[in-house]
């Protein structure tokens, strides 16, 4: 009573307060359910199985990879609303021991997950965005080219060739069709 007489001297009507008490727990605690759920891994996973209708297998298995074994245990179970570019800038920096490329795919993956949790409502921004210029794509490296007379000492290989005839076949249409790897 003395309590309700205390908000009554200060013109708040003590119905009315426990009503906006009670709102503002049920919101911590919505809040604090949300953390727990919306983690960086909840997204990650959520993320990869929308891919899978438009990636190859290969491609899924890649992601895969490198989530396990590069992201998820360093940011795995925060809340994904609360990391930052503090937090990311190291983790990717640090993936440059895994290879040229490494950094550059965890960045593009850590940014596609962001992305996706944007749109369901899981956190408000990509903190990935604001650092597309941290880490360059490697230079390319041009291939060593096949001369008039190696590729005559090529071909005499090539028709000795006793292995698969789709092999042999794929390796004629290649230097015919003047293809670079990866095409």
């Amino acid at each position: 009573k003395e309590a309700a007489a205390a908000l009554v001297k200060q013109g708040i009507h003590p119905a009315h307060h426990r009503k906006a008490e009670k709102n503002k727990n049920i919101e911590a605690t919505e809040a604090g359910i949300r953390k727990t759920e919306n983690t960086f891994r909840r997204a990650a996973l959520a993320w990869l199985e929308a891919g899978k209708e438009h990636w190859a297998p290969s491609t899924i298995v890649a992601k895969q990879s490198r989530l396990d074994r590069f992201i998820l245990p360093k940011i795995g179970d925060h809340p994904i609303e609360e990391l930052t570019v503090k937090e990311l800038r190291p983790l990717i920096l640090a993936l440059s021991t895994g290879g040229a490329w490494a950094p550059v795919h965890a960045k593009g993956d850590l940014s596609s997950v962001f992305d996706y949790a944007v749109r369901h409502g899981w956190c408000d921004a990509n903190p990935v965005f604001l650092m597309r210029s941290l880490v360059a794509f490697p230079k390319s490296q041009s291939k060593a080219v096949l001369l008039a007379p190696d590729l005559r000492k090529f071909f005499g290989l090539l028709a000795g060739y006793h292995g698969h005839p789709e092999t042999k076949a794929g390796l004629r249409l290649m230097l015919l069709t003047a293809s670079r790897p990866g095409e």
